[in-house]
C-alpha cells in the first residue's frame, strides 16, 4: 500500500485562468502565491492556497495539449488530485505491481495514475519536497 502522508495540491483545468482566479478569491478567500511558467506545456498556470489546500489552476494555451483535450471532452473542472508521498519511484513500482497504468512520469519527482485505474480521476504522486 502507498503511504501517504497528505494531499499535495489540486489541479483544476479552466478555459479562463483569470475568471478562475477571481472565482477562486472572490468565492473562497483563495491568496495567489505564484504564477509558475509552463508555457513550454502549453499552459498557462497560477499556484493559489485556500484554507490550507494548494491548488493549481490551468488554462491550456495550446490546444493539443493533455488539458485541452480534457476540458474538450469532459469540460472544466478538476484535472487531478496530488498526494505526497516520501519517494514517489517507489510508489510507481508498487503501483505497477498491482496492474495500475502509470503516465506523465517525471520521477523521481512524479507521476500520475491513469483515470480508468482509479475511478475516473487522475491522481499524481508527488514526491515529498
Amino acid at each position: 500500500m502507498v503511504q501517504v502522508r497528505r494531499i499535495h495540491h489540486i489541479n483544476f483545468a479552466v478555459k479562463d485562468l483569470k475568471a478562475a482566479e477571481d472565482f477562486f478569491i472572490d468565492t473562497f478567500g483563495g491568496k495567489v502565491l505564484r504564477r509558475p511558467d509552463h508555457s513550454g506545456d502549453g499552459l498557462l498556470s497560477t499556484v493559489m492556497e485556500i484554507g490550507g489546500v494548494t491548488i493549481e489552476l490551468l488554462q491550456p494555451i495550446d490546444e493539443t495539449s493533455a488539458e485541452a483535450k480534457l476540458i474538450a471532452t469532459r469540460g472544466e473542472g478538476v484535472q487531478s488530485i496530488s498526494f505526497e508521498v516520501d519517494s514517489a519511484e517507489e510508489a510507481v513500482k508498487e503501483l505497477e505491481g498491482k496492474g495500475m497504468r502509470i503516465v506523465g512520469k517525471v520521477l523521481p519527482r512524479r507521476a500520475f495514475i491513469h483515470p480508468k485505474h482509479s475511478f475516473g480521476v487522475m491522481f499524481q504522486i508527488h514526491s515529498k519536497e
